[in-house]
Parts: structure tokens; C-alpha cells; sequence
């Protein structure tokens, strides 16, 4: 980290931040800071990298369709990964005063909780569940229901279970596709105690 003419190095132990003036690795990021003349904003902004850097290890790519274009770089998104087969994920099939029929079996140990909902321009709707059967679900908030659903338009996914949080780095359109790639978020990287 080079800041007006001084240089420092910045190092992470045990999730603390040290400051030297020395390096303790051979592997180091050189970060210009020309034009900051202020020894605890370059330390600051220093610090930031270096949490990124140590804990955004995890890279996603993802297929989607082409409202996936509705994100955009480092737009903060979450993923449903199904890693561990408990998260539940799927389409909603149809709609009536507030109970939503999916095309998935929801099990009697799910009574209640958070499903995630995809609006039609590609975010995303949070709202609190109880079950009634296993394909219907009484859902707090109102969904937008069109009736071009399952004709001109797919319908719309749900997913209930643990979302991963994570940064979107990059957004490429195919023909009927687009691919999202992103990098998993890390509430450390904006620690401020320094």
C-alpha cells in the first residue's frame, strides 16, 4: 500500500488488521493510493482490499434466461444452492388470495417460513409462508399474478431454504440465455475497526 510517499503493509491475524512497515510474505498486492495524503485513509481503503481479497473465495456461474440482465456489476444477489438437498426450489403454478399452488412437494415438516419469490423483472419478493398442502402455501404478501403465465410467459420460481448472498462480477447475454457470474459476499470486507 503506497500512499503520497510512504509505504505500508497491511496484514491479516486472526482477523485482525497489523500494520507494518515491512512485508511477511513474498505475496503481495501493491495498491497506489496517489493523491491520498491521509496515513488512516489509506490504511482504510488498504484494509478493504485486503478483506476482499482474503474472504471472497468462492465463484459462481450461473445460467439463467435473459432477465438476468437485470443485474448489473457488483449488484448484491442471492443464490439457493442445493448442496445440502434441504433447500426447496420451483415454480408457482397458480395464484388466489394470497395461496400460491407450486409445482413441488412441500413437506409436512415445513409448516411455516420465508419463501423467496422471482418477480417478472427478475428481483426478488421476500414473504413469510404457511403451508396448507403440500403444493399450496398461504403467502403473507400479494404476488403479481398475469395471466400470460404458463402460455406467453414461464412461470415464475420460488425458492424456500438459505440463501447465499453473493456479488455479481460479471453478466454475459447469449441468444436465449445469459450467464451471471458472481463471487460469494463477506460481511467482513466492510468491518471499520481497524
Amino acid at each position: 500500500l503506497r500512499y503520497k510517499t510512504a509505504t505500508l503493509y497491511l496484514h491479516l491475524e486472526n482477523g485482525e488488521l497489523v500494520v507494518t512497515t515491512y512485508p511477511w510474505s513474498k505475496y503481495q498486492e501493491k495498491v497506489d493510493l496517489w493523491g491520498i495524503t491521509q496515513k488512516d485513509v489509506a490504511i482504510s481503503i488498504g484494509a478493504r482490499r485486503l478483506r476482499y481479497l482474503t474472504y471472497t473465495n468462492t465463484t459462481y456461474e450461473l445460467k439463467t434466461e435473459l432477465d438476468g440482465l437485470n443485474c448489473n456489476f457488483n449488484d448484491l444477489i442471492g443464490i439457493v444452492l442445493d448442496h445440502n438437498m434441504s433447500n426447496i426450489t420451483g415454480r408457482i403454478v397458480g395464484y388466489s388470495d394470497n395461496v400460491i399452488t407450486v409445482d413441488r412437494e412441500i413437506g409436512k415438516e415445513l409448516k411455516e417460513g420465508i419463501v423467496f419469490i422471482r418477480k417478472l423483472d427478475g428481483s426478488m419478493l421476500e414473504t413469510w409462508f404457511t403451508r396448507i398442502t403440500s403444493r399450496t402455501l398461504q403467502v403473507s404478501d400479494m404476488i403479481e399474478w398475469l395471466p400470460d403465465y404458463g402460455t406467453n410467459l414461464d412461470y415464475p420460481y420460488f425458492a424456500i431454504g438459505e440463501l447465499v448472498k453473493a456479488w455479481v462480477t460479471d453478466v454475459s447475454p447469449s441468444q436465449k440465455t445469459c450467464t451471471i457470474k458472481a463471487i460469494n459476499y463477506d460481511e467482513r470486507v466492510f468491518t471499520n475497526d481497524l
